[in-house]
């Protein structure tokens, strides 16, 4: 029974390979199976008729095998489905530059939506313009699929932390830094455009589809989200916490004045939040 016991050992963590996730769903069936084979074995042995048994009343058994597995089946379907959303989603650059703060949308109290996440973007286009966008977006993909594994699926946080991928996400910080340089001005037009929401979305230059009520329906962005949400995009930009190599980095993606253009538009969200009573 000793190959049986190796067999069962816990599946390695790590970038997920072809079958990993059946792998983790056996594990614990096959587990128990060896209990099962251990407690009918004598001094270590088991006739092969007697495993036979076994396994067919272990496959038919009721109660917690059952359940076992119903939940194995439960995530293999849900395994499934995100693997298939993960190898249709296209727009690896919007999920690089929304990673920072995307933990803030799994809080529903600060009223931050991934419905705002369209007008983000199209703020973030005319920021850069067409042609740097454009250009970012291919370079995140081509990037994205480095990272894709056995399984088709992209290992997300290998992407996120890829050198070239941070650079690109502080080519758009200091684009963005660089925008709001007249800060008040730059944040009524930003506001306006966060909240712009007209009742069809284009396909083509003579082709639109009309919004359902639900995507018409967008909250409204205020200018405490827009502060929230820039805290969280620069929170890696901190000076205090920036290293040698960071700062290089930074440098190279905008040049000398990055880290005080970087600092400027910090210092204005920084004071944003004292005035509306938020911690910064």
């Amino acid at each position: 029974m000793g190959d049986l016991k190796t067999a069962t050992q816990p599946v390695p963590t790590g970038p997920s390979k072809v079958g990993d996730r059946c792998r983790a769903n056996w594990e614990p069936a096959l587990r128990n199976f060896v209990t099962v084979l251990d407690r009918a074995s004598s001094n270590g042995t088991i006739a092969m008729d007697q495993v036979h048994r076994l396994a067919l009343a272990f496959l038919k058994a009721q109660g917690p095998m059952a359940e076992l597995f119903a939940r194995s089946e439960n995530s293999c379907r849900q395994g499934f489905a995100e693997a298939d959303m993960a190898r249709k989603r296209q727009d690896h650059f919007g999920r690089l530059i929304a990673h920072p703060f995307a933990d803030l949308f799994d809080h529903a109290g600060n009223g931050l939506e991934r419905r705002h996440l369209t007008p983000f973007f199209a703020a973030i286009k005319m920021i850069l313009g067409d042609e740097m966008y454009a250009d970012l977006r291919t370079r995140a993909k081509l990037i994205a699929e480095t990272h894709r594994g056995e399984d088709g699926t992209i290992h997300w946080d290998g992407f996120h932390t890829d050198r070239r991928a941070v650079l690109i996400l502080d080519r758009v910080r200091l684009g963005l830094a660089k925008s709001f340089k007249r800060f008040e001005a730059r944040k009524d037009w930003f506001l306006l455009v966060m909240n712009q929401n007209p009742g069809s979305v284009s396909l083509a230059s003579n082709a639109f589809v009309p919004k359902s009520a639900e995507e018409r329906d967008t909250p409204k962005f205020t200018e405490r989200h827009m502060l929230l949400m820039f805290e969280a995009l620069y929170a890696d930009c901190d000076p205090k916490n920036m290293g040698g190599e960071r700062r290089a980095n930074l440098i190279q993606a905008g040049g000398n004045d990055a880290e005080t253009l970087v600092n400027q538009i910090r210092h204005h969200i920084r004071m944003g939040l004292i005035r509306q009573g938020g911690a910064a």
